[in-house]
């Protein structure tokens, strides 16, 4: 089967359709805008569609017609709220395949403001879409009590384990340029107000002292204003010299700073779940996660992980037991690795979501309902009419 995936340039969205790709006997990934930090790939049956001008009149229409040009048999789109996964659902020519991953959902803990006309528009969107991956239970949970009418499975995707597994901590110091000595403390996790990197930095303040030789490291993407906000937190804290503000790095460096660490710690109010975490553990790093139903579906607390509320004494708390117990450490970290295996293989899990849409795909081609509801297009025509003639086509 051949199938187009729309990718609205995130990482693991290019991540998770290379390994679709071994699964079709053809994909056509077009990326909007193309994903940074990610190399060509050579898959020779994945092409890497990147020409689309994004801001161009009439996009919609014009990948629509690539798309046509193409003749998938059903198409996969990696974002729930995004114009050209809304634009699939209107034109409906094909079986539409949506991975539902958190805040393009759950859109109360958005970074940005969203008006509740577009939230209505994304339930309408998703009661419309032949099959549905949610990527927690507690997604999955709240899309079906929006009445879901396809096929709506969980899946957790995961990581590539050929990419992280454990390294020599010396060596990836060094090659990082670290010090050698202390405990380091790693925030994978972008400066946006969801992270609640504010969160980490007190709660590193508060145990910095007692551990002079320590660091924190905070790598990631960077909301401006965040990223203010957070420097002088650190300059009105006192820990400038034992924090590290790395910024993005390629993928081929997110490895070598997991190795490099000693402790992970992943605070994010809202989300799927967390990649970080199934990266961390595959690499044999111990992580402190918050506590929100998304993560209490597959951590549990000193058995796996650490679980905290999201405040800053806990986390505190939480950093200074893995200092301090490398116990506690040894039997998070092998625990961890058999949930990596369990839930977060990501070969294994897209090949279950091959196995389900192609499923899906047969059901539909067989059916002769007529898809594309008036309800949605209804209520999304005029919008899509607008983005033709609005610069940004988004």
């Amino acid at each position: 089967m051949k199938i187009c995936v729309i990718n609205p340039g995130l990482r693991h969205g290019r991540i998770r359709t290379e390994a679709l790709a071994k699964h079709f006997s053809e994909v056509h990934l077009f990326e909007d805008p193309p994903t940074e930090g990610c190399t060509i790939s050579s898959i020779p049956n994945l092409f890497i569609h990147t020409d689309l001008a994004r801001n161009s009149f009439c996009r919609g229409i014009k990948l629509k017609q690539r798309i046509a040009s193409i003749k998938p048999h059903g198409i996969v789109c990696h974002f729930a709220s995004d114009c050209s996964y809304f634009d699939q659902i209107y034109f409906h020519k094909y079986p539409v395949a949506v991975i539902a991953m958190g805040h393009d959902i759950l859109h109360e803990w958005s970074d940005h403001s969203v008006s509740s006309i577009y939230s209505s528009l994304v339930k309408s969107a998703l009661g419309q879409t032949d099959f549905i991956c949610a990527k927690s239970d507690f997604i999955h949970k709240r899309i079906k009590s929006w009445g879901s009418g396809g096929v709506l499975r969980t899946n957790y995707w995961g990581i590539n384990r050929k990419n992280f597994y454990p390294g020599d901590k010396t060596a990836a110091r060094k090659k990082l340029g670290l010090p050698l000595a202390g405990p380091l403390l790693l925030s994978p996790r972008a400066i946006i107000r969801r992270c609640n990197i504010d969160v980490v930095v007190e709660a590193y303040a508060i145990i910095a002292k007692s551990f002079p030789q320590s660091r924190l490291l905070l790598l990631g993407r960077t909301d401006k204003d965040c990223l203010t906000s957070i420097r002088q937190s650190i300059d009105r804290l006192g820990i400038g010299k034992q924090t590290h503000l790395l910024g993005d790095v390629s993928q081929s460096e997110i490895t070598e700073y997991y190795r490099a660490s000693d402790a992970v710690v992943s605070l994010a109010s809202s989300e799927g779940f967390p990649t970080t975490v199934f990266e961390a553990m595959a690499c044999e790093v111990p992580v402190i996660a918050g506590k929100i139903p998304q993560t209490e579906e597959l951590l549990v607390n000193f058995e796996n992980a650490l679980l905290t509320d999201i405040e800053s004494r806990s986390v505190a708390a939480a950093m200074q037991h893995l200092f301090e117990s490398p116990e506690l450490v040894s039997r998070i970290v092998d625990a961890g690795k058999r949930m990596v295996v369990n839930y977060g293989d990501l070969d294994k899990n897209a090949e279950d979501f091959a196995r389900q849409f192609k499923t899906v795909i047969t059901d539909w081609h067989k059916s002769e309902k007529l898809h594309g509801m008036m309800k949605f297009k209804l209520l999304y025509s005029p919008l899509f009419l607008l983005r033709q003639f609005s610069k940004g086509g988004r």
